[in-house]
């Protein structure tokens, strides 16, 4: 069953599945510009991605995508790589910049 707000706000693309999830895709137009709206059938947890964010995606690597999916499932992982976030960005803002990624 869809949720409320995918039947009366968005336009429901696709449902797609598999042995291990299901997610409903639709288009959100409320913001500036389209957004793809990927909600999780099992939890309803939502994601928004514009079309920087799926670009950005279609250049992962395996690597990149295996973390995504590790942090995905261990909150332990989630945690560490929120304080390697938050260290690099307070690392850039001292330098008033981009640090090269390290």
């Amino acid at each position: 069953m869809l949720p409320e707000r995918l039947e009366s706000q968005h336009d429901l693309l696709a449902t797609l599945g598999n042995e291990y999830a299901t997610i409903w895709l639709s288009v959100d137009r409320e913001g500036n510009d389209p957004r793809l709206r990927v909600v999780s059938m099992r939890d309803h947890n939502e994601r928004l991605f514009d079309a920087t964010a799926l670009s950005l995606l279609c250049h992962a690597d395996d690597v990149v995508m295996g973390v995504i999916a590790d942090i995905a499932r261990d909150g332990a992982a989630r945690k560490e790589l929120a304080a390697w976030a938050e260290s690099r960005r307070a690392r850039q803002g001292a330098a008033g910049g981009d640090d090269g990624g390290n």
